[in-house]
């Protein structure tokens, strides 16, 4: 299992594109956007 699999570059994009997206909620949500709910303690 030596062997690394070579990704396509449309497969780079998608991930990508989920990481940046995820990041994005997240900034969202640490700045205190309304669009999502709170998290109850």
């Amino acid at each position: 299992m030596n062997e690394v699999r070579n990704l396509s570059n449309a497969v780079k994009l998608n991930v990508a594109a989920l990481v940046l997206a995820a990041a994005g909620i997240g900034l969202q949500f640490v700045a205190g956007s309304d669009l999502y709910p709170t998290i109850p303690p």
